[in-house]
């Protein structure tokens, strides 16, 4: 992939999983939040990453029986540098502020059940 300098290397990437949170029980509106924190590394280019993602799911029921009942939901990404890079803002004791985030990422997703399926 890419480095700092323009040239092409094989690098690898470490992720961990350092942290996550979730409502237990399901709100009343039916939501399920989620909020996971990883630290990602990369040795070749002494770089460190920091990412919080939050995920907000919702159990959809359908009027018609045209459609199988679905999960909809929201996921956002943000990303953070570490103090020690130019313009980084380490989040201190799990507190990712989005508004210290270097990038957001906005996806929305819906996972239906396959009618095709059948169950045993």
């Amino acid at each position: 992939g890419p480095t700092r300098n323009s040239d092409r290397k094989i690098q690898s990437i470490d992720t961990t999983l350092v942290g996550t949170t979730t409502n237990n029980p399901i709100t009343e509106e039916g939501a399920l939040y989620i909020s996971k924190q990883y630290v990602q590394s990369n040795v070749q280019q002494d770089l460190q990453t920091l990412y919080k993602e939050t995920m907000v799911l919702r159990h959809i029921e359908t009027v018609s029986d045209s459609r199988s009942p679905s999960i909809q939901g929201l996921v956002k990404v943000s990303a953070f540098l570490p103090k020690s890079s130019i313009g980084g803002n380490t989040p201190r004791r799990g507190n990712y502020d989005d508004s210290r985030a270097v990038a957001i990422y906005d996806y929305s997703i819906e996972l239906t059940a396959d009618s095709d399926v059948t169950r045993e």
